[in-house]
């Protein structure tokens, strides 16, 4: 792995853990998923604040490291709803996620009242740009509908495909962080879910 993107996804994770406060209750959250953010808002039992990262584990879940139970919570994953078991079975390593956290006395609990994932982008892999690797060959990129996606051999989580096999034609959902430039993605997460029949003739 290069030492300018090791660095940029140590970065984006400990950017992660920030923490802003706001002095009226719902004041936080909103935004892109792919946006690394955090909040308190309120104070009392019934606030919530907004925690936003990689998934990192399982056994409830773990975001940015940190245990998050979601036993009950409200899942919402790629526009549909579940509860409980069947939302915590949507989820997968690597997925970038926005929880909406109980505080007290504005300090976060461990209970996820809501979970939320959408991928960044979904699509083919444009033949017109290829697969292009860097220079020692850990890490590659190519574009989804004009999204520049980055993915390395040990920093991006894989599913139905692996960094040596993942080509171009390929339909992939992709999870992850927005670099410096806006159309620029850091995957911490890819799926294929087909492939795109690209005509020979």
């Amino acid at each position: 792995m290069s030492t300018t993107l090791t660095n940029f996804m140590k970065a984006a994770r400990a950017a992660c853990l920030l923490i802003t406060c706001s002095v009226a209750i719902g004041a936080c959250g909103g935004g892109s998923s792919s946006t690394q953010s955090a909040g308190i808002g309120g104070t009392g039992i019934s606030a919530r604040g907004v925690v936003q990262g990689e998934v990192t584990g399982f056994g409830s879940v773990f975001v940015n490291g940190k245990k998050f139970e979601i036993d009950s919570s409200n899942f919402i994953v790629d526009g549909s709803s579940f509860v409980g078991q069947a939302g915590q079975d949507e989820l997968a390593l690597g997925m970038v996620v926005r929880l909406s956290v109980e505080t007290e006395n504005g300090v976060f609990t461990d209970q996820a009242i809501e979970v939320v994932y959408d991928d960044e982008v979904e699509g083919p892999i444009d033949a017109a740009f290829d697969i292009v690797p860097n220079v020692d060959g850990t890490q590659k990129s190519f574009e989804v509908f004009g999204e520049s996606i980055t993915i390395d051999d040990t920093g991006t989580r894989f599913a139905g495909t692996s960094f040596a096999d993942i080509g171009v034609g390929d339909i992939v959902e992709v999870s992850g962080f927005r670099a410096t430039l806006p159309d620029r993605i850091v995957a911490t997460y890819v799926r294929k879910t087909g492939d795109l029949a690209l005509d020979s003739e």
